[in-house]
């Protein structure tokens, strides 16, 4: 994604996923948050990506 569409979060929105789905929450969090500097794309906003760092991070605490 990155390669295609370089100034946008979707490839940390992939890569967040993947970790996420991988149980690696540490990986995913990194890749979430580091996507604020990117732009928005297809409906996937910035506030998206943090709500999803904040949410794993809530769920590491429990």
């Amino acid at each position: 994604a990155r390669k295609h569409y370089p100034e946008s979060l979707l490839s940390n929105f992939y890569l967040g996923r993947f970790y996420e789905g991988s149980g690696q929450r540490r990986k995913a969090i990194k890749a979430y948050q580091e996507a604020f500097v990117y732009d928005e794309i297809d409906g996937i906003s910035k506030e998206d990506m943090l709500d999803n760092a904040e949410r794993l991070k809530a769920e590491s605490e429990n």
